[in-house]
């Protein structure tokens, strides 16, 4: 299929691209263990003053709390990143973005292709800190790798459905794309990604908790902490599996309606 060969080009390309200058794959590894480490000192310190813990989070499984929780969290923060939120919007200050609109190029692959990179980049960088957390730390992981791989890819279709409409939106109204960050950040601090969610005071735990960024950390920490299987998070299965068909489709809309409006008036 068109799709498939045009998404493989467009990896291919950004990837290359991205890894011209060798020492990125330093940088990005550096980021990502400071970002997880900086974390376990402060739950560490946190546990050492007397920690009787909170929600899930206990003394014995807080590396394991984290760590699958920064896990999925760079699979979501990837579907609505920058990397495919501003795709359009840079091609159309590269000037470009007509050329692209007219190639016989699939646009939706084209898109995809753009967060080949950063995924490689997130796969390369927690890969390194499972294997340190595994030597260094008490880290265990109860449930099944598979479900929670399919899980994963799951939910990046679901978010990444999010951000092709933010991309498609911004290259008609180009501050749409600056929305993405906010987004993230909203998301971040109210999703639990590196603290439970008990946190809350309990009128916004209640809001809290039905965000599908929480309900699929919720389901990951489940597999991890408990070894649940599918059955026993099936109801987040189902929630971010509507997103996931909903999320691309209402994207994928989005994009012709900008396309066609492309064609007619230009952006």
């Amino acid at each position: 299929m068109r799709f498939f060969r045009d998404l493989g080009i467009m990896f291919v390309t950004e990837v290359k691209r991205y890894y011209r200058w060798k020492e990125r794959i330093l940088w990005d590894v550096l980021f990502a263990l400071i970002a997880f480490f900086g974390f376990v000192l402060v739950w560490r310190a946190v546990i050492m003053g007397g920690f009787q813990g909170l929600g899930d989070l206990t003394p014995e499984n807080y590396i394991t709390f984290l760590l699958s929780g920064s896990l999925i969290w760079v699979v979501i923060s990837q579907g609505i990143g920058w990397h495919i939120t501003f795709a359009f919007k840079e091609d159309k200050h590269r000037r470009v973005l007509p050329y692209i609109m007219l190639s016989p190029l699939n646009k939706i692959a084209y898109l995809y292709g753009k967060l080949g990179v950063g995924l490689l980049r997130t796969v390369i960088s927690n890969l390194i800190i499972i294997v340190i957390a595994l030597f260094a730390f008490d880290f265990f992981y109860s449930g099944s790798i598979i479900l929670t791989v399919l899980f994963f890819l799951l939910t990046f279709l679901a978010f990444s459905g999010i951000g092709l409409i933010i991309a498609s939106l911004a290259a008609v109204r180009e501050g749409i794309a600056d929305f993405s960050f906010v987004l993230v950040q909203i998301l971040y601090l109210l999703s639990g990604v590196y603290y439970p969610i008990e946190v809350f005071p309990e009128s916004i735990r209640n809001v809290v908790v039905l965000l599908p960024t929480t309900q699929a950390i919720i389901a990951v920490r489940s597999i991890g902490l408990y070894g649940a299987g599918s059955l026993d998070i099936m109801p987040q299965i189902i929630y971010i599996g509507i997103l996931a068909v909903i999320a691309p489709i209402l994207g994928y809309l989005t994009f012709r309606w900008v396309k066609n409006k492309a064609m007619l008036i230009g952006i």
